[in-house]
Formats: C-alpha cells, sequence, structure tokens
C-alpha cells in the first residue's frame, strides 16, 4: 500500500493509504446530530421525543454506551436529565438513538440541549459532546392582522421564542448582541400609525423574524392563502439572504417566497397577495399546525443607514367577495391651468365571485377643501380582473396648490375590508404669472423657505414653482448664503440618497395675448455653479410655448457656469427659439431651470438671481 498523504490528528498522525483509513483511536464514540427541528409549536409538547445521532470514530464496534440528555432554559438553568444506553454502533458507523424518556418543551421559550456520550476508555473526549438551541413557539390563527400599534417598544438582541403581545411571531439571530429587533416608533417613519417592527445592526450576520401560524384546516391544492404585507429597505447593501420564505412544517426546507432588497431604498413598498399555497405546492409541502414564514436581513449598521422596516403584517384566506382598488389612479398630471377635470379608478376583483354592483367613492383634498363623489358601478368584474373606471362626475383641480386624490370601493358584502383603499396620489396645479414688462425677480421672499417635496408655487414667487426627481431628497431653498443682490436667491441643490435626481424650477407665464409674430421677448439671469456638479443634458436652460409642447433647450448653463463666481446668461430670445420649433405662446409658456447631481453647496448645486425678462 502506498500512502497518499500524512495529516495531523490531535496529538497522532493518520496515514492516509490507497484504498484504506488507519483509525487515530481504538475506542471513540461521540453524538454527531441531535435531531429535533429548530422550532416547535403543536410539535413540541410536554412528551417531546429526541432523537440522535451517536458515531463510532474508532476501529472497534461499541457496545452498551452510555449517553446522556440534558435540557437547559435559556438562562442556563438545568431543567431534566436522563442517561440511557446505545445498543451497540458498529466501526466507522452512525447509529440513530431515540431516548426512551421524552423531554416537557410545553411552556413556549427557548431550550439548550446538550447530548454526550460516556463511552468507558473514550480515546477523544472533544467529539463526545453537542448542543442545540431550540424554540417552542405559539402558533397564531388565521386571519392573522398586525400593525404593532397595542404593543409597547420592545429591543431585543437574543433569540426570543415569545415576544410580549405579538401572537405567533418570535426573534433569532446569528450573532446573539450583535443583531437587534425592535418594534416601536424607530428611525424612519412607519406606514401606519406610529409603530413598526425593525431588524437592523451586525456584522452582516442574520436576523430572521417569524411568523408561525396555525393553517392545518386548510389544504394547499383547494384554499388560496396569502400574505400581504409593507417593507421598508432602510439603504440595505443586497445580501443573500434578504429574502422571505415560507415552509408547510417546521420539519420542512424552507421555500424562497420574496426578495424586497431590490427596490427603492428609504421608501415604503406593498407586497399584495402572495399565495404562499401555490408555492408550498410547487415545492410538494402541505399546510400544518406549524406552517412558518420567515424574513430575514443582514447588513452592519442601524437604522436609518441599513436594515428592514415592516409594518401591517396580514395573513389570510381568500374571501368569496372581495373588491378593491389597485394601481395608480388615471389623474391631470401636475401643470398650470387645471380646472375641472376627469378621474379614473382600477377596481380589482380578489374573490372568486363575479360582482355586478358596488360603489366608488374618489376623494380629492386641495386648497378648496374636500371634495367626494360617490358613483355606483354596474360594470361586470370576474374573478382575477381589473376595471378602468372613469367617474362621471369631474373633480375640482381649478386653485393653485397641492392636491391629494384617494379612492375606495364599497362593496355590501366585501369579506376583506383591508384592501378597499388605494393609496394616496398627489397632483399640482402650478402656479402661472401674467406679467408686465419689463419683469424682474431678484428673490427676497418675506420668508426663508426650504423644500424636498413640490410646490405649485414658491413663497412669494407668483409663477414660480419647484418639483424634485424624487420627493424627499433633491431640495430647492432661498437662504443657501449665495446671491448676487440683496441676501436670497433661488438655489437647486441636495441630491441624496440615490444618486442624482433632476430638479427643476419652473417659471409659468400667461402670454396668450402676445404673438410671437410681433412680441420678440428676452430674459437673462445671474448664475453660479459649483465644482461637484457634474455635466449631463439636464444641466440646461429650457422653454416651451405651452404644456402641450416640447421643451427646447436654450442654454447649457453648465458649460458657461463659473465654480467662484456669478456670471451672467446674457440675453437669451424666447421669441426666436419658439419659432424655429414652431411653436406659439399661451397661457402656459414656461421656462425651465435643470439641475441634476449628488451633493450641495458648496460642493454642488445651481444658484438663480436677478431674473430679467423682457421686449
Amino acid at each position: 500500500m502506498t500512502p497518499v498523504s500524512t495529516l495531523k490528528y490531535g496529538l497522532l498522525l493518520i496515514t492516509v493509504l490507497s484504498n484504506y483509513l488507519i483509525f487515530a483511536q481504538v475506542n471513540d464514540v461521540g453524538v454527531s446530530a441531535i435531531n429535533l427541528t429548530e422550532y416547535g409549536a403543536s410539535s413540541f409538547t410536554a412528551s417531546t421525543s429526541v432523537e440522535v445521532d451517536v458515531r463510532n470514530y474508532g476501529s472497534a464496534d461499541q457496545t452498551a454506551i452510555p449517553i446522556t440528555l440534558e435540557l437547559y432554559d435559556r438562562g442556563g438553568s438545568l431543567l431534566s436529565t436522563t442517561t440511557e444506553s446505545v445498543p451497540s454502533v458498529t466501526t466507522g458507523l452512525t447509529s440513530a438513538y431515540t431516548f426512551t424518556s421524552t423531554i416537557d418543551l410545553s411552556n413556549v421559550g427557548t431550550y439548550t440541549l446538550k447530548v454526550f456520550t460516556g463511552l468507558v476508555g473514550d480515546e477523544l473526549a472533544t467529539n463526545d459532546t453537542l448542543s442545540k438551541v431550540t424554540q417552542k413557539v405559539t402558533a397564531t390563527e388565521v386571519p392573522y392582522f398586525e400593525d404593532f400599534e397595542s404593543v409597547e417598544a420592545i429591543t431585543i438582541e437574543l433569540d426570543s421564542a415569545n415576544i410580549s403581545g405579538l401572537s405567533g411571531l418570535s426573534y433569532t439571530t446569528e450573532a446573539p448582541g450583535s443583531t437587534r429587533f425592535r418594534v416601536g416608533t424607530l428611525e424612519v417613519d412607519s406606514y401606519s400609525g406610529s409603530n413598526m417592527l425593525g431588524l437592523d445592526e451586525g456584522n452582516f450576520e442574520r436576523n430572521d423574524l417569524i411568523l408561525t401560524a396555525d393553517l392545518s384546516a386548510y389544504s394547499v391544492s383547494v384554499d388560496s392563502v396569502y400574505l400581504d404585507f409593507f417593507y421598508n429597505d432602510v439603504g440595505d447593501e443586497n445580501g443573500a439572504e434578504d429574502n422571505v420564505y415560507v415552509r408547510g412544517d417546521v420539519d420542512d426546507d424552507w421555500v424562497f417566497l420574496f426578495d424586497w432588497n431590490t427596490t427603492t431604498n428609504h421608501s415604503w413598498e406593498h407586497v399584495s397577495y402572495l399565495n404562499i399555497s401555490s408555492v408550498l405546492e410547487d415545492a410538494g409541502q402541505q399546510f400544518s399546525s406549524q406552517t412558518q414564514i420567515r424574513w430575514s436581513q443582514e447588513d452592519n449598521f442601524p437604522m436609518p443607514t441599513d436594515g428592514l422596516g415592516l409594518d401591517d403584517i396580514e395573513l389570510f384566506r381568500q374571501p368569496d367577495n372581495d373588491l378593491g382598488i389597485v394601481g395608480e389612479y388615471d389623474l391631470p398630471e401636475t401643470a398650470p391651468n387645471l380646472g375641472a377635470e376627469k378621474v379614473g379608478v382600477r377596481i380589482y376583483n380578489y374573490g372568486p365571485n363575479t360582482q355586478t354592483s358596488y360603489d366608488v367613492v374618489g376623494t380629492l383634498v386641495g386648497p378648496n377643501g374636500t371634495e367626494t363623489i360617490t358613483e355606483t358601478v354596474s360594470m361586470s368584474i370576474d374573478s382575477g380582473d381589473t376595471l378602468l373606471y372613469t367617474f362621471n362626475s369631474k373633480f375640482d383641480f381649478s386653485a393653485v396648490g397641492e392636491y391629494t386624490f384617494s379612492a375606495t370601493t364599497d362593496l355590501s358584502t366585501d369579506d376583506r375590508s383591508k384592501n378597499d383603499d388605494g393609496d394616496e396620489m398627489n397632483v399640482y396645479n402650478l402656479s402661472i404669472l401674467t406679467p408686465s414688462f419689463p419683469y424682474s425677480q431678484n428673490f427676497e421672499t418675506d420668508t426663508d423657505y426650504s423644500y424636498r417635496s413640490t410646490k405649485a408655487e414658491l413663497d412669494g414667487l407668483s409663477g414660480w414653482s419647484f418639483i424634485p426627481g424624487v420627493e424627499g431628497d433633491s431640495r430647492v431653498r432661498s437662504n443657501s448664503g449665495y446671491y448676487t443682490s440683496g441676501t436670497k436667491s433661488l438655489t437647486l441643490d441636495e441630491s441624496l440618497y440615490n444618486g442624482s435626481y433632476l430638479s427643476e424650477a419652473i417659471f409659468t407665464l400667461d402670454l396668450a395675448t402676445k404673438d410671437t409674430s410681433k412680441d420678440e421677448f428676452f430674459f437673462s439671469f445671474d448664475f453660479r455653479g459649483f465644482t461637484g456638479n457634474v455635466d449631463n443634458t439636464d444641466n440646461r436652460i429650457f422653454v416651451r410655448g405651452s404644456v402641450d409642447d416640447d421643451w427646447i433647450e436654450i442654454y447649457d448653463w453648465f458649460a458657461n457656469q463659473s465654480t467662484t463666481d456669478f456670471v451672467n446668461s446674457g440675453d437669451l430670445g424666447l421669441t426666436q427659439a419658439l419659432i424655429d420649433n414652431s411653436q406659439a405662446f399661451s397661457k402656459t409658456t414656461q421656462i425651465k431651470f435643470g439641475w441634476r447631481s449628488t451633493g450641495y453647496t458648496p460642493n454642488a448645486g445651481l444658484v438663480i438671481d436677478d431674473f430679467e425678462m423682457y421686449q
């Protein structure tokens, strides 16, 4: 026999030979596996059986091997102990052994099982013992809904099988004391109410939120059971475990359900009607009294830098009658000169029954107050179909300002009201100025302003509006500290979380009485840029004859900027630009100042001052 290699094993040398192994020890037995699930609900009782695998690592067959099972609570107190005898284990093989004595896992909690062999003359004690942590959890009933509003603030950094006030939820972590589970008012706004659940911190170890539910009354092939929840990816890096999983029973393998780390950071997203029945059926699994859903998260910083936020978790069987508003509304676009406008909504039939008569309610909240329109719809919607319904009555968008529209369904036999309401969506009727010429604007407003959301009219600046690329991200402000006259200016800057987004300051003029063949208009302004600005086609000045026309580039401010001082644009010919592009003056003629970069003054931004327009 020719030696292949020599390996150090403990204090001995093992010589690996072709087709043969000379054992390091003659007498060596140990526990190689504890075959008890990590979680149990109905399967963990006052008389829970424990099976283990015992392996013979030595060269001699062994008989009557003493084996001890110890059960500890979370605090490390010994709850029970028993010593029995494994009949025999052949050399090099593993034997399954089930203790004749059972253990009491009837109380909800976290337990540690310690099992070890006691072979007389065992030559290697380091492989004798094996421990395993397991949890007795509670299974919630279905339908299930949790919005976290009825519980006190909670912070947990250790495995927890029983979270006070949260039926069916448990928590496990790969790094006790490093990662954490929290409920309460956290660093990001909740989706609804004031409380939410958050998973964060750690050093890329996994955080697990587990929902255990009793679905033993249902069948995956007959009953459609759905999961619905809201989540917020709080800047988490895209980890391999940043997913949602499901399994029919605690003995089953986890099955992938949803990847939550693929959407926009720092915003609430809605996962609606995830069909866990079909996922489990495809995987060959069945519902049980301890079906589980797992939300996993891994990263290395606390909120609001990293983490996963969860809110409004719901688990339910498909109801017979269920209508709801879905998707985006058909609303007028944000623009000047809005009036009485048509609005459309999308109605989805979640239930198996066809619906033929129901009410739809639309609500518009704006500068004129609240306007509510209710209409009865007699259009049929089959199961799983969507109907686009346009209200017969128009909604009033005529006043300048912000409008918030929402809609809901009202089906008299509806079995599930939580999905009746659609989301809120905003529309802005932008300010229009009917100017006298020459017109000048030095932006010396009575009050300082700073906005990260659309403004139909900037404070004290009739005709001037702001539209950010992403609501809540980029910014317009009057008090950047850079100006050519007075103490104020108009500054576009600060794209925060997700790179550079376009920000637009728009000046809208009513020039309906003007004629491009007779009235020649020019405008000019002072401006400065900063070293952090980057060149792209949005960093320009644009004009158009009306909101129905295409934008025309009239000036490249990026190419002409100074990063140390203000420069003047020179006379820019509005009339000629419109003529060259076959456009005309209108009630909504516009000039747009565009900025797209990352950062804020003094590193990046566009400052505008002393705007003038004249014939």
